[in-house]
């Protein structure tokens, strides 16, 4: 197929091997912005839950 293509399969291994790898980071990435919007939260719950004691 590749060579139908006009490229060595040397040239899609390396294609195949680049998308896995932004595919790690991608998800990688998206797993910190998870993180990191789950600490605002619980902050923000923290915060909101002593404002309610202070008002009791």
């Amino acid at each position: 197929m590749s060579s139908e293509l006009g490229i060595t399969g040397t040239q899609l291994k390396t294609w195949r091997l680049e998308i896995e790898a932004f595919g790690s980071s991608e998800a990688k990435r998206r797993q910190k912005a998870d993180a990191a919007e789950l600490a605002r939260l619980r902050n923000e719950n923290k915060r909101l839950a002593e404002e309610v004691e202070i008002l009791d």
